[in-house]
Formats: C-alpha cells, sequence, structure tokens
C-alpha cells in the first residue's frame, strides 16, 4: 500500500503518538523477584480482587508459590480483594469452593500463616490488612482483623495487643481526607457500589504527597512518634511511582531516610493492585523461617532479610487504578 502525501501526515503523528505513548507507559521491566538460594521472597501488601472462579484463584496461588504473600484485606474499600480469612479462616466465602475445586490443600503453620499445595508445588500466604488510620498502618499476623481507627496510634496499639506485626505504610503517601486535611476534602461514604460513585471516590480519595515544606507540624510529630511505636516502616512502595501529576519516588526516598534515622531497616512491598504487580517487589527472608510464624516475625523485626526494589510500570499503575473501580 502506497500512502500519498496527505495520509502520511495524518498517519505519522498518530502512530508516533501512540509509540511515544507505549513507551511512557512501559517505562519498567517488572521483573518479579527471582528465586534465590537459601531465602524466600515476600511481598507482604499486595491487594489482590477477589476471584470469581475456580481458574482466576489458581492464576492467584500460581503468583504465590515459592513466596510468601500478604493477601491484604482493606476494610470499607471500593472493591473486595481476596483476604487471609476469605482462603484460610473459618468463615464461609466463596474462594472456599473454589478451593475445593482446586483440590487445594492448605495448612496453618501459626496465627495469620499458612502453607498451601496445588498441583505438587508450595506456597506461603500471610494475614494482611491495610488499616484506614490518620496514616495507614499495615497489620501482619494479627489475631483477627483490626478496626480502621481514626488514630493510627490507637492502630497500632490494637495490632499489639492482637500479637501482630506493624508496618508504617508509605509514610509520606497520605489520603485526602486522612491527617490535618480539611473535613471537605474528606471523601463522602459510598451510597451505592455502581462504577461511576467508585470512579468519583478513587478519584476524590487521590493519593497526595506530602514533601516535607507542606507537612503541617502536627503531622511531622506524629511521622516521628509513628515510625518509632511501628516494627518497621514501608520503606519501598513499588507503587510509589512518578505518573503525570504524582510525584511519589521522593515518597520512597524519605520513608528510608525516616527509616534509618529511627535505626530501623523497613521493608520493600509492591502494595499491588494487580496480580502482574505482585512480588515486583518484596524482602528476602531466611528460607529456615518459613517453619514457624514465630521465626518468621522474629526475621522481621530484626531485619534479617535483603530488600529487593523494583517500580511498577506507569501503564501497571493505571491499571491498578482502575481495578479500584471495575
Amino acid at each position: 500500500m502506497v500512502l500519498d502525501r496527505r495520509a502520511f501526515f495524518t498517519i505519522g503523528p498518530l502512530a508516533l503518538g501512540a509509540l511515544g505513548s507505549y513507551f511512557y507507559l512501559d517505562n519498567e521491566s517488572m521483573v518479579k523477584a527471582p528465586k534465590k538460594d537459601g531465602f524466600i521472597a515476600a511481598d507482604l501488601h499486595a491487594h489482590i480482587k477477589l476471584p470469581g472462579s475456580s481458574s482466576e484463584l489458581e492464576e492467584i496461588l500460581k503468583e504465590c508459590v515459592g513466596r510468601i504473600i500478604g493477601l491484604t484485606y482493606k476494610k470499607d474499600h471500593n472493591v473486595e480483594y481476596i483476604s487471609y480469612d476469605s482462603l484460610v479462616g473459618s468463615a464461609h466465602s466463596p474462594v472456599k469452593k473454589f478451593a475445593e475445586e482446586l483440590s487445594l490443600k492448605v495448612d496453618e503453620i501459626g496465627q495469620g500463616f499458612a502453607k498451601f499445595e496445588l498441583n505438587g508445588e508450595t506456597g506461603y500466604l500471610a494475614r494482611s490488612q491495610e488499616v484506614a488510620s490518620d496514616f495507614h498502618i499495615l497489620a501482619l499476623f494479627s489475631r483477627g482483623l483490626i478496626e480502621n481507627y481514626a488514630d493510627s496510634i490507637m492502630a497500632v496499639d490494637s495490632i499489639h495487643e492482637n500479637s501482630g506485626i506493624s508496618i508504617f505504610c508509605h509514610p509520606y503517601v497520605k489520603m485526602k481526607g486522612s491527617g490535618n486535611y480539611s473535613s471537605s476534602e474528606i471523601v463522602p461514604p459510598r451510597t451505592d457500589k455502581s462504577s461511576v460513585q467508585k470512579a468519583y471516590n478513587v478519584v476524590s480519595s487521590g493519593y497526595v504527597f506530602n514533601p516535607n515544606d507542606k507537612i503541617c507540624p502536627e503531622d511531622e510529630k506524629k511521622i516521628e512518634i509513628l515510625f518509632g511505636i511501628t516494627d518497621q516502616p514501608e520503606c519501598f512502595s513499588g507503587n510509589s511511582i512518578n505518573a503525570l501529576w504524582i510525584g511519589h519516588r521522593e515518597a520512597n526516598e524519605k520513608a528510608l531516610e525516616g527509616a534509618r534515622a529511627h535505626e530501623k531497616k523497613g521493608i520493600a512491598t509492591t502494595d499491588a493492585h494487580t496480580l502482574q504487580q505482585v512480588a515486583t517487589s518484596a524482602i528476602y527472608l531466611p528460607k529456615n523461617c518459613v517453619q514457624s510464624v514465630e521465626s518468621l516475625k522474629t526475621s522481621i523485626l530484626a531485619g534479617d532479610y535483603e530488600l529487593y526494589c523494583r517500580y511498577v510500570s506507569r501503564g501497571s499503575f493505571i491499571r491498578g487504578q482502575l481495578n479500584n473501580i471495575f
């Protein structure tokens, strides 16, 4: 086919625009944490949509094989995520039916930590919950679920009272309506589950990065307290990227500085919102720690692990945000 001059100048810019968009969106390779002798990769902060069939559950579990994955629950969120308790706990859930169809074998090793076998392969699951307080706190291996306290200090106390580990989630990335934002910025409660309402909630409650010069003194004091009382900070989140008007990479750098200032190692997670993102950031724990939940907790508390830090691509980030709507 021969293009005339008019067609060339019409199609050419479109093609260049499409190519430019591809390279802009597909800017990270997103390599999942590879196997490492003597270690096991753990991504402890991962939001994965609730499966609608046994085949979807199988795809999720394939990403957990040979790893420890925290199936992160978030109360009162726009979408339903698969949680540790929906698969391992005693409560009835549709996920249990899918697990039976797959002949999935699950054994709870200890509080909030389980081993599964599927098609001759083994993986590990952790109870993980993102507690939505003024600052978000990740609860790991707790005895049951934690309430969404308005005050994150109370959330940390509750996690410890329930024998869990507390992680200070993305310390310098906050949701509108949390901390010291005005009440006019707080997202109104959902009245339905329509896509339009969900879209409004997501856009209205978009992440806001507060560099130091914009954090009020009360926030500074609270951040310092939370660095001190939580067991580890999340010093790297794979979803804290720079894209369009969002500039979150500096938030990771500041979180790492905060961890060092408080003599804590900090953990790396994906904060995944798509299955593709799971385990693209992680920590490498000693492999023998999977023998008991106490060994696992001891390694995390002591910082006895290595970090594997990779950002998700801009395209994957956008797909993850859309997952919060549809």
